[in-house]
């Protein structure tokens, strides 16, 4: 087995054990990373876990008392407003309710990684400091994340104009 260039650490809650690989997750944000050129030996953390979870955390520190498919935490905006939900790191961590992901997936008629390959992609990239608060930066981050998700999986996730 060749090793990742990254440091990519995944835990599982034990309700979503076997949902989606962890060597997979690994392989998805390796893809993403590198496509960023990120520097080699950069550490992202994952949590693959329930509604409850991700409910709790978004409604802590986005102040939404709702469930969302993934939660990006980058180390360089830590402070006071983030939490630091596993340990100290490189780049950030992402906590993904796989439920969610789930739900979504069957709405929209794909399959579980392929939906979550698209929530890993656009969490790493929030990391990364690619935002969509802005129609110009929502399009700059829907064709970054069309690049890497089309180079995995084939598959544009957004129809975006260049």
């Amino acid at each position: 087995m060749i090793s990742s260039p990254y440091r990519i650490y995944v835990n599982t809650e034990i309700e979503q054990r076997r949902r989606l690989p962890q060597k997979w997750v690994k392989e998805v944000i390796q893809i993403a990373l590198s496509a960023e050129h990120i520097a080699l030996k950069s550490t992202v953390e994952v949590l693959l876990g329930g509604d409850t979870t991700i409910k709790q955390l978004n409604s802590k520190f986005r102040f939404q008392n709702s469930v969302t498919d993934i939660l990006s935490f980058p180390t360089d905006a830590q402070d006071d407003q983030f939490p630091n939900v596993m340990s100290s790191n490189d780049i950030g961590q992402i906590v993904l309710s796989i439920p969610q992901i789930e739900r979504q997936s069957v709405e929209a008629g794909v399959g579980l990684k392929q939906e979550g390959t698209h929530v890993l992609v656009h969490g790493v990239l929030h990391l990364l400091g690619y935002d969509h608060e802005t129609a110009e930066e929502e399009k700059l981050m829907h064709l970054r994340e069309n690049d890497i998700v089309y180079s995995i999986t084939g598959v544009n996730p957004h129809e975006v104009l260049r």
